[in-house]
């Protein structure tokens, strides 16, 4: 006959850690977070390459194409203007993110 043994459940999560039994998945970040790290994630850009299409049909010769190429292949720390420009570029995606139901007006 086995015996039944209770542990409360955060005892129970603190012995699966410790045993590295199960790894609980970090939360993501957002995109307004990620561009604040001052790196230019996966992520990040995805989601240039998402706005480039669009800019590429509608402003083929605007100064935001071209900064959106730049910064696909920027590898350095952002400055604080490039923050700036990145979260004009991608406020379409930052929105649909931070309000997923969208916003009221």
């Amino acid at each position: 006959m086995t015996q039944a043994v209770y542990i409360n459940c955060g005892e129970f999560i603190r012995r699966i850690k410790m045993n590295n039994v199960i790894t609980f998945p970090k939360k993501m970040k957002t995109l307004r977070e990620q561009i604040y790290d001052r790196k230019i994630t996966d992520d990040i850009r995805t989601h240039l390459l998402n706005e480039l299409d669009d800019l590429e049909k509608y402003h083929p010769n605007s100064w935001d194409k071209r900064f959106a190429q730049d910064m696909i292949k920027y590898r350095e720390k952002l400055t604080d203007s490039q923050i700036e420009q990145l979260e004009r570029i991608l406020q379409n995606p930052i929105l649909e993110e931070e309000y997923p139901d969208g916003l009221e007006l």
